[in-house]
């Protein structure tokens, strides 16, 4: 450890929460959502390797299959350009998506199934094989789209049921599609291996450290699987 970078990593997370939380006081719940989005988005673009993109859209393939609206999605940028029509708003094509976290100011059961269904569409889109080739090499195995989710605050009482508690009691009979969840003041938690796993950082917002140091490692292994497709299937 670091002492000076882990206090630079700790104040973006103090940071990204204030800011957060200063825009409580907005009535329009769309506004106030959307500049919570931003902030996130802020928090991660820093802190992510040269290459990647930090942006808001809908993720498409190459067989005409297009995702829900996407708070925050994580792309390579070398891989395929997503289409912009600002700095960060767009499309992007499945073989460059890496991540995506859905922000959402309170957490509830309902806004847990709402995430869960966007992110199961994610999980659907299909990934077109390398340049010049029909198929993928055999035995590689291509990382999806990891998605996450970040909340502000809970209805979850202190004390009770944590958040992966009540997901799994949502979930039913299917597994989850959300595979990291964060909310400020409460804890960080990740799938692992099938189960969930939490983590526990002894240092302020030791929750949202998590939540980034997991988003920077995830998105570099995921990259790491990756192929460049023919950008011709996108547009012929």
């Amino acid at each position: 450890m670091h002492q000076a970078y882990q206090d630079l990593i700790v104040n973006r997370a103090t940071q990204m929460v204030g800011a957060g939380r200063a825009l409580k006081s907005i009535n329009h719940s769309g506004l106030k959502g959307q500049l919570r989005e931003l902030v996130v988005r802020e928090l991660l673009n820093p802190i992510l390797p040269p290459g990647y993109l930090v942006g808001q859209g809908e993720i498409v393939s190459a067989y005409a299959d297009t995702s829900n609206q996407i708070d925050v999605v994580i792309a390579d940028r070398r891989i395929l350009p997503a289409m912009l029509i600002d700095q960060v708003s767009g499309i992007f094509p499945i073989e460059a998506a890496l991540m995506t976290v859905e922000v959402k100011s309170e957490l509830t059961a309902g806004e847990l199934r709402v995430a869960d269904a966007s992110a199961a569409k994610v999980a659907k889109l299909q990934h077109a094989p390398p340049v010049g080739a029909t198929a993928f090499p055999t035995g590689h195995r291509i990382e999806h789209v990891v998605p996450y989710l970040l909340a502000f605050d809970t209805d979850l009482t202190l004390g009770g049921k944590s958040e992966v508690e009540r997901y799994d009691e949502t979930l039913a009979s299917h597994a989850p599609s959300i595979l990291g969840i964060c909310v400020v003041d409460r804890g960080f938690w990740f799938r692992d291996n099938g189960a969930w796993v939490e983590w526990k950082f002894p240092i302020p917002y030791g929750e949202v450290v998590g939540f980034i140091t997991a988003v920077v490692n995830t998105c570099q292994r995921i990259a790491s699987t990756r192929f460049q497709p023919d950008i011709r299937r996108y547009v012929i």
